[in-house]
């Protein structure tokens, strides 16, 4: 199956919070993975061609990535 450029877009960038998930401390993993699932399956159903949506969540989700990966962040407060 032949991705776009923005299918592979958001691929690498949800491996990539799923990487830095697991980076947190070992207490905290288990909250930042269903933090990601949750909120990755929720924009789930966007339709592909929905380009400027689809590259307004990455930037919204870039930014979040930056405060979330930072060292001093522990948990993440799912309610």
């Amino acid at each position: 199956m032949a991705r776009s450029g923005l299918q592979k877009q958001v691929l690498h960038f949800y491996r990539r919070c799923l990487h830095a998930a697991k980076q947190k401390d070992q207490a905290y993993q288990a909250h930042w993975l269903e933090f990601v699932h949750t909120e990755f399956r929720r924009n789930q159903q966007i339709p592909r061609n929905e380009f400027f949506y689809i590259e307004h969540l990455l930037r919204v989700g870039q930014r979040r990535y930056e405060t979330y990966s930072r060292p001093e962040v522990k948990d993440i407060n799912l309610t």
